[in-house]
């Protein structure tokens, strides 16, 4: 439970921390040390918080129950040949494209609250510093998830899929 814990409150508090980092030097106009104390002070709140959250409501780490399958339920029906059209596969791709981006703002939609409240609220804010801002932010948190925290779920058996050989 406190891997659980552990890889949960990172991957909270880089995200913000980095999203504060990127905002306070390339928005606000921060200093670097600057930016590294506030970056340093949210992720300290923001680990702390997480944990004291985690205190009050503990991580679920049991695996799925699988429901078993009523007897004498029926085949789906395909009355169709199976065929992929030229509208079925574009659709396909656009449906497939606004998933991940949809994910991944609902994924990291507090980083990217950060970085538009610094754009909102400092004067003289070009666009091109926003987007600097962000895209830094969202590479720190994707290269997080993909080579820190996906890899030691998995080692640690914290991964929901299928269960890994030994």
């Amino acid at each position: 439970m406190v891997r659980k814990v552990a890889l949960e409150t990172v991957s909270l508090a880089v995200p913000v921390s980095s999203a504060v980092l990127f905002s306070g030097g390339f928005i606000a106009g921060w200093s670097r040390p600057q930016s590294a104390a506030a970056a340093a002070s949210v992720a300290a709140v923001a680990a702390a918080g997480f944990v004291w959250h985690r205190r009050s409501h503990p991580a679920n780490i049991d695996p799925p129950v699988p429901v078993p399958e009523a007897p004498g339920a029926a085949e789906p029906r395909t009355d169709d040949d199976a065929r992929w059209d030229l509208v079925t596969l574009v659709l396909l791709a656009v449906s497939l494209v606004l998933l991940v981006v949809v994910g991944m703002v609902a994924m990291f939609l507090v980083p990217i609250l950060v970085i538009v409240g610094f754009s909102l609220t400092h004067d003289g804010v070009r666009i091109g510093d926003v987007l600097l801002a962000l895209g830094a932010t969202l590479g720190v948190a994707l290269v997080l998830e993909l080579a820190v925290a996906l890899p030691l779920a998995r080692r640690w058996d914290l991964d929901p899929g299928p269960p890994r050989r030994p």
